[in-house]
């Protein structure tokens, strides 16, 4: 095993020298994705619905160029045109007279234009059938069962507009967990509730640009509410909410957890204004060399949203065999629990013992093999998650740019492991951790948390983890940023884009 040690502030050595993470910004050229209803194809593309992509086909967001300094995330690439044809959801005679309502189990085998809020019992697009969310509206479709698509969901906003696919009834209780196989698309029986994407379905969830985190210009004070940034945000708005990471050293109480979670008033250039002063001291944090960075200031905030509730939480499950488009996207409350019989005492007295439901995970690519080759995930978020947030299980060639985890329980960035220590684990190849983030990642009771990390880089060959941060990982000794399990046999290049960059790594443990 080797593991980045997460003991304070730990700055990764790199070709055996201190870098200081720089950014990803640059300016990107989109390339239509191909076989989705709703999106242009390439010229030259492939037509089967099933084929897998060439390794770099489909959605292509690289860098056209070194980026300039004090940024992070790579250049958000403008979306494609959505298709907006079909029968609007609101017209009855397109529902032989009567909307959908609450208890309605849904079947869509034609093109539909969600053009208003609907509540359903459940939902299944069939293999023809295209839903696609209104762009110049905000709406949300709320369902309290299972969302299963065989055919093409399109959510892509247009401006200040924003998405959402919530499942406000979700019992934790009833997940049975395992298997790529929906369980039960039924109001009366559905179980392990949440996002599907099975047969040749496909799944575009592509929210407004948004640069995902970037790094403050100077040291933060308690009661600031200004706060100068290491270079201008794209697409930050008023009502965006911050995460403002921990800097503090490591002998100050929960110096860990002394997160701030903001609320911005304005943005002019590269200063945001807070609605509320902040409660903790960020300073800077001085690497090798004398070289030192600021806070990171994660935006949590996006047009396009998958969420659970606070008592229920989703999951997002994907074995669909046409590339998924996932981009600038939040998924909340996610990643369901279940309770064990074991317990664990403490010295705040016995506590039960949860456990993460096998398979139920923020976004889960699950075993795809190579027809997952060419997908990027960009600028999407997880957070408030009782379980992994970034998990491409046996799918290869995704990259994951400018993702953020925050405040998720288990390993972030991970796919399964072997069931014991004599079976190798199962591999992903050429899976890319590009300007990422795994923020307060946690388990509880804490003490059990002893080889919690951000990132868990798991078998296969030809991943990269490049300029990513992980911050605020609780747990004990053994706690890490970055981990390679003694059981994940593969080869793992961890680096910097450029050769002024830095990939910092802050833990509670030790």
């Amino acid at each position: 095993m080797l593991r980045w040690p997460a003991v304070g502030t730990v700055f990764a050595a790199v070709g055996g020298e201190e870098i200081l993470r720089r950014s990803l910004t640059g300016r990107t050229q989109p390339v239509a994705a191909t076989g989705m209803p709703g999106m242009p194809v390439a010229p030259d593309g492939p037509t089967d619905a099933a084929a897998a992509p060439a390794e770099g086909a489909g959605m292509d967001h690289r860098p056209a160029g070194p980026p300039p300094v004090g940024t992070s995330g790579a250049g958000p690439a403008a979306a494609p045109t959505v298709d907006l044809a079909g029968r609007r959801w609101s017209d009855p005679a397109g529902w032989g007279g009567a909307v959908p309502g609450p208890r309605s189990a849904v079947r869509i085998a034609d093109r539909v234009l969600l053009d208003t809020d609907a509540t359903v019992g459940s939902l299944l697009v069939e293999p023809t059938g295209v839903l696609t969310f209104a762009a110049d509206r905000t709406l949300t479709l709320a369902s309290d069962g299972n969302v299963e698509i065989r055919g093409t969901l399109a959510l892509a906003p247009e401006g200040t507009a924003v998405h959402t696919v919530r499942f406000p009834s979700v019992d934790e209780r009833r997940f049975q967990g395992d298997g790529a196989k929906v369980v039960d698309t039924d109001t009366d029986t559905d179980t392990d509730t949440g996002l599907w994407v099975t047969g040749a379905g496909c799944l575009r969830l592509d929210g407004a640009a948004k640069t995902a985190w970037v790094r403050a210009d100077r040291e933060l004070r308690a009661g600031d509410t200004s706060i100068g940034l290491a270079a201008e945000p794209t697409g930050w708005l008023p009502g965006d909410e911050l995460a403002v990471t921990p800097t503090g050293p490591p002998d100050a109480e929960d110096f860990s957890a002394r997160y701030d979670l903001v609320t911005v008033r304005s943005v002019s250039g590269s200063t945001v204004t807070l609605a509320s002063p902040l409660k903790y001291a960020h300073p800077r944090v001085t690497a090798g060399g004398g070289v030192t960075v600021g806070a990171e200031l994660l935006n949590l905030t996006r047009g396009v949203r998958v969420e659970g509730t606070a008592k229920g939480r989703a999951h997002v499950h994907v074995t669909g065999s046409r590339p998924a488009d996932v981009r600038h996207a939040a998924l909340r409350w996610v990643g369901p629990r279940a309770d064990t019989e074991k317990t664990w005492k403490g010295q705040d007295g016995t506590v039960p013992v949860t456990a993460p439901v096998l398979g139920r995970y923020g976004l889960h690519f699950h075993m795809l093999g190579d027809t997952t080759r060419g997908t990027v995930v960009e600028g999407v978020v997880v957070r408030d998650a009782g379980s992994h947030a970034f998990v491409p299980h046996a799918s290869h060639g995704i990259t994951f740019r400018s993702c953020v985890s925050h405040d998720t329980w288990e390993d972030a960035a991970w796919w399964d492991g072997p069931p014991d220590t004599r079976t190798p684990q199962r591999p992903s190849d050429d899976i890319v951790h590009e300007s990422c983030v795994a923020s307060r990642t946690r388990l509880e009771p804490n003490p059990r948390a002893y080889r919690l990390t951000g990132f868990n880089l798991g078998a296969g060959t030809g991943g990269r983890a490049v300029d990513c941060v992980a911050v605020g990982v609780q747990g004990v000794t053994g706690a890490s940023g970055h981990e390679w399990p003694e059981n994940s046999e593969g080869v793992w290049t961890s680096s910097a884009a450029w050769p002024t960059t830095t990939c910092r790594t802050a833990s509670s443990s030790g």
